[in-house]
């Protein structure tokens, strides 16, 4: 007999939530009303996949225009993502937080407001698309250099060797 698994919601209650940060896990804060993002969120998704690339969507709608000059959400930022459930007596559960890049970003204005969507990429997916390091006699073209660099990545690369 399998054993019981704890459920996930408190008598079936729970506010799910989807908190954003910056690359130095700061919360990305709407400017105006300094409320952080994640509240102004009305629908994403995070398709996980081993094969390929992990893809992430998230719309944004406010009453603020300036959403748009947001940093962190700009085309090649980095932001990281942590979702889980708020229960009632203010206790919570969060998943592990996930590294994404903004890969695509698009803007509607209309007169319900301000609608962001953001399509980002797991980090490491930019691996797939560099280009292999190439072999070079000049010292600041070695390998250990290109390593260290994060493969020009800006992520620096940790090899151990086991014997």
């Amino acid at each position: 007999m399998a054993a019981k698994q704890k459920p996930i919601l408190y008598n079936g209650m729970g506010q799910p939530y989807l908190a954003l940060f910056d690359f130095r896990g700061m919360p990305i804060m709407n400017p105006i009303t300094g409320i952080p993002l994640g509240a102004y969120i009305s629908t994403w998704n995070y398709r996980y996949d081993e094969e390929k690339e992990n893809l992430a969507t998230i719309t944004f709608d406010t009453g603020d225009p300036d959403t748009v000059d947001i940093e962190a959400l700009q085309e090649g930022n980095v932001i990281c993502l942590q979702w889980g459930y708020i229960y009632p007596d203010g206790q919570f559960v969060s998943g592990p937080i996930k590294t994404i890049k903004v890969r695509d970003f698009e803007a509607k204005f209309d007169s319900t407001g301000t609608h962001v969507t953001i399509r980002c990429i797991d980090s490491i997916g930019d691996l797939r698309y560099q280009p292999p390091y190439n072999f070079s006699e000049a010292s600041e073209n070695s390998l250990s250099s290109y390593l260290d660099g994060g493969c020009d990545n800006g992520v620096g690369v940790i090899i151990e060797i086991f014997q």
